[in-house]
């Protein structure tokens, strides 16, 4: 490690984040790009913004949710999915925005934004319990909980056009969005026997 201090060509590094943050694109052209990125994602009601939102909300809608930690203090086995997904909030890091320009191709770049998205989920839970006598589970109820969680997603824009000239909408944009698998977890659930007193 000592040894690649006093090299021109030899870097240390401790993350793959910090490996890929070598390759990012520095000077003024870059710069200029970046910028005009983070102006249009600052604002709330700008075309970008909104079409950021919506590639992401599509993105935890579509993802598997796989739910953890849920148990029953009656001794009951619990099965649990989730049923329905939707986001309350997406906050998007703006302070550490990453840029690849294509040397050969000044026309295209790639960007990467980091956000954080508050998601509420819906989830349909049955309990069981084992017949002793009879050998064979029998459903001892269901209910539906809700939790919130919040998750972090890298987003990629891949931009092509007239980058340093041109407004951002002019630009064609696309999306990729890492991962897709998150879980949620739940803890102590209970069937709601009240619920079917009358």
């Amino acid at each position: 490690m000592a040894f690649t201090k006093e090299s021109d060509h030899l870097y240390h590094v401790s993350s793959l984040d910090e490996l890929v943050s070598l390759f990012e694109s520095k000077g003024e052209k870059a710069d200029k790009v970046k910028e005009k990125l983070i102006l249009e994602l600052s604002d709330a009601n700008s075309e970008l913004t909104q079409q950021v939102e919506d590639a992401l909300e599509n993105h935890v809608v579509g993802a598997f949710w796989n739910v953890t930690d849920i148990y029953s203090g009656f001794s009951l086995r619990v099965e649990a999915q989730v049923n329905q997904v939707g986001y309350q909030e997406i906050l998007l890091d703006l302070d550490r925005v990453g840029l690849w320009l294509v040397e050969h191709d000044p026309t295209v770049c790639t960007v990467e934004v980091s956000a954080t998205i508050i998601v509420s989920l819906d989830i349909g839970v049955e309990f069981f319990q084992y017949d002793t006598i009879d050998h064979e589970e029998i459903g001892m109820g269901s209910d539906d909980v809700s939790r919130e969680v919040e998750i972090g997603v890298n987003l990629f824009l891949m931009c092509q056009g007239d980058l340093l000239d041109s407004p951002v909408d002019d630009w064609n944009i696309g999306f990729e969005i890492e991962g897709g698998d998150y879980r949620v977890e739940v803890g102590e659930v209970n069937p709601d026997y009240g619920a079917y007193e009358e």
